[in-house]
């Protein structure tokens, strides 16, 4: 059929018409969606209320690789999903403990030796500050405190119990056994680590631990744990928490060992040389008990400790207390500690008889720190004593120290440390 030119003419116009219009439409459209997707990553990008604070700067790690938006080759087109792959990435993440560098044994000393003086002059003080000093003259203060030190000297030496109620007992004991104790503390959790086969401190998924020490006295065990989870930190290993539950029927001993913690804990946090020691002491909390039955559970590995603690006169209280905490709180470690320099040393024999680590199920260890000797763990104060310089001046200046006497022995000295482990086939029983 033929049609007249005209109509011809007129098809083609119309076609191209609507070609061009189609085209302008399509055009129109991409040009929406692309700025419709433009306010979608603004959206996207930046917190409301906030347009110049991105996202990703306030979340961190949060936002991985593989979470932040790719961009688009042309409208609709998916983004290309980099790195992880979806499973990986809502595994939780779990930052890498960071690796400390090693703490100054001097600094170390100086904040020990300064929170110890300070705690025991201070307590000192207080107790002189009652007396009716119209009607004693500075001389009687110091032959009242000097009479008090003697009597706990020739108590400690008999092996018997001094008057650890009396508030100058106490800081003298502070000021004179309590070095000494942290080291030994140090030492006998060295002593643990080293037989473990992962040799980490903390071997509980949970990364915590729960440490139960029975006759505290000054806190010496705290100062020592806190030292061996700065040595942790050194070398890398990751710590949750740790807590520390003291109990000692004394409250004297207790008031003078949380005022020379309160005072350490302060100075190693203004010490830029023990920064592995002021993140210790960040992660222990500490609660202390004139009372064992008062004494929580806590997640994590429980460690049970008793150093120094045993006396024959208050033997049988003591073991029916080990006992019951034992009990109660299921520890996998058992610490135990006192004045002997052989087996057949009356304190060595009445530790080994009231110990609650007993049995199939416990695996002990024995060691004997003799006077002046090289001891075969390593431990803070193994060479050499350091210069106690505070708790030198506060012993003299109180009559504490004669003058015949230069100073302390900052090391545990005719010691036997008594160790306990549960094997791991009998931790749940």
């Amino acid at each position: 059929m033929a049609f007249p030119i005209p109509i011809v003419i007129g098809l083609v116009v119309a076609g191209a018409a609507g070609a061009v219009g189609t085209a302008i439409r399509w055009r129109a459209g991409r040009r929406r969606r692309q700025q419709e997707n433009a306010r979608q990553d603004q959206t996207r990008t930046h917190r409301p209320g906030n347009s110049n604070t991105p996202v990703t700067e306030q979340r961190g790690s949060q936002q991985g690789p593989g979470r932040q938006r790719q961009p688009h080759a042309r409208a609709g087109q998916r983004p290309v999903r980099q790195g992880k792959t979806i499973s990986e990435r809502r595994r939780p993440y779990r930052p890498q403990p960071r690796r400390f560098p090693d703490y100054d044994k001097q600094s170390l000393v100086k904040a020990l030796d300064t929170a110890i003086a300070n705690a025991a002059g201070n307590t000192i003080d207080t107790v002189l500050s009652k007396l009716p000093s119209n009607q004693m003259s500075r001389r009687e203060q110091i032959n009242t405190v000097r009479s008090k030190v003697d009597a706990m000297r020739s108590a400690l030496r008999a092996l018997r119990m001094p008057d650890y109620d009396d508030d100058i007992t106490a800081a003298a004991y502070l000021l004179e056994y309590h070095p000494q104790h942290v080291g030994m503390a140090h030492a006998v959790m060295s002593r643990v680590l080293q037989s473990r086969n992962s040799g980490k401190m903390i071997d509980d998924d949970t990364g915590r631990l729960h440490v139960v020490d029975l006759a505290s006295g000054t806190l010496a065990m705290q100062f020592g744990v806190a030292i061996t989870v700065a040595d942790a930190l050194i070398r890398g290993e990751s710590v949750g928490g740790v807590a520390i539950d003291s109990v000692d029927i004394s409250s004297a001993m207790l008031k003078a060992g949380q005022t020379a913690w309160e005072n350490f804990a302060t100075a190693v946090q203004h010490d830029e040389n023990l920064e592995a020691l002021a993140e210790a002491c960040h992660l222990i909390t500490f609660n202390t008990h004139t009372r064992h039955s008062t004494v929580p559970s806590h997640e994590g590995e429980c460690w049970l400790s008793c150093l120094h603690g045993v006396y024959q006169q208050n033997s049988s209280n003591l073991e029916r207390t080990l006992h019951a905490l034992h009990d109660e709180h299921h520890p996998i470690v058992g610490m135990m500690s006192c004045w002997g320099r052989t087996p057949e040393d009356q304190n060595v024999e009445i530790a080994r008889r009231i110990s609650p680590f007993q049995g199939t199920s416990w695996r002990s260890d024995r060691v004997f720190l003799p006077m002046r000797a090289e001891y075969p763990i390593p431990f803070l104060f193994n060479r050499e004593e350091p210069d106690a310089i505070e708790t030198g001046k506060i012993g003299h200046q109180y009559g504490i120290l004669y003058s015949e006497y230069p100073g302390f022995l900052w090391r545990p000295t005719d010691t036997a440390l008594l160790t306990y482990y549960r094997s791991f086939s009998d931790r749940d029983s």
